[in-house]
């Protein structure tokens, strides 16, 4: 059932939260936001369980592994991938689709932003990748973040 709300995967990193401050802004700006457990220990399952969340969902959004993980879809959907860990979980740079967009921090201490450039590069998204002066968190980058959901959501609409 599609009540016309446009509905978000976001894919956690490890040790992430259901409430953070991204997932309650969209939530707040009336996106329906679906947050499955990604288990830590095993990446396989992980993608599993994300891609058995795909259907009536109109942008994935990754953070860190949850990054990582959503390269791992196989999926038409716009991808948000934030400070990808693809190199840390052992999978190659690729993404699911040139709607694909990353952004990093330059004083990410947990995840080198020279991932995401080298990803950009690797797979012809250099267009789509921002560079941004936080950490790992982007916890200052929030707005930024939204601002982008809210712009790839509304271009959904054409």
């Amino acid at each position: 059932m599609n009540d016309g709300t446009k509905r978000v995967l976001y894919l956690h990193g490890l040790g992430g939260r259901r409430a953070g401050p991204r997932t309650e802004r969209l939530i707040d700006l009336g996106y329906g936001v679906v947050y499955p457990d990604l288990p830590p220990d095993d990446f396989a399952r992980s993608v599993e369980i994300a891609q058995a969340h795909l259907a009536g969902v109109d942008l994935v959004i990754g953070s860190s592994r949850g990054g990582a993980v959503a390269m791992a879809l196989k999926t038409d959907k716009p991808v948000l991938l934030l400070a990808p860990a693809w190199r840390m979980s052992g999978i190659e740079a690729m993404v699911p689709n040139q709607r694909t967009f990353v952004i990093h921090g330059l004083a990410d201490e947990l995840v080198s932003y020279e991932d995401s450039d080298e990803l950009a590069g690797r797979c012809g998204i250099g267009g789509n990748l921002l560079l941004v002066t936080d950490d790992h968190s982007l916890s200052n980058s929030t707005e930024l973040i939204v601002a982008l959901t809210q712009e790839v959501l509304n271009a959904e609409l054409c």
